[in-house]
């Protein structure tokens, strides 16, 4: 059981580098060449899941304060980033199938008024 929560615990931390690259320190250029729009949604998804799995079982904060950073960064840049996963063909599989419940916000990057304030957003996870 630790060895698996050690295992999720790297993971984690390899999600949210990427989710930082994606968001935050990529190259915008390579950015935009990319399927970044998607992996992007996914990155958030899988460390949303993940956080729900460790959370009271590690100390999470600073994990958690490099998510805040990012989530902000999306927000302000989302039109941006939507537009590259309507490229990707992210917003047909938001509507037919994945259909994420508005708690997952990041699927809605082109419907900022369906997004609860990011105090609370992060307090389900704190």
């Amino acid at each position: 059981m630790v060895k698996e929560l050690d295992e999720k615990l790297t993971i984690l931390s390899e999600v949210i580098d990427d989710y930082r690259f994606f968001t935050m320190e990529g190259d915008p250029e390579v950015l935009d060449s990319i399927e970044t729009g998607s992996r992007v949604v996914y990155a958030r998804d899988a460390i949303e899941k993940l956080l729900s799995e460790l959370d009271g079982k590690f100390d999470l904060e600073e994990q958690k304060s490099i998510i805040r950073q990012c989530d902000h960064y999306l927000r302000e840049h989302a039109s941006q980033i939507w537009e590259r996963c309507k490229r990707d063909g992210r917003e047909i599989e938001r509507e037919k199938y994945e259909k994420p419940p508005l708690s997952r916000w990041w699927w809605y990057l082109d419907r900022p008024e369906l997004w609860p304030p990011l105090d609370v957003a992060h307090e389900e996870n704190d």
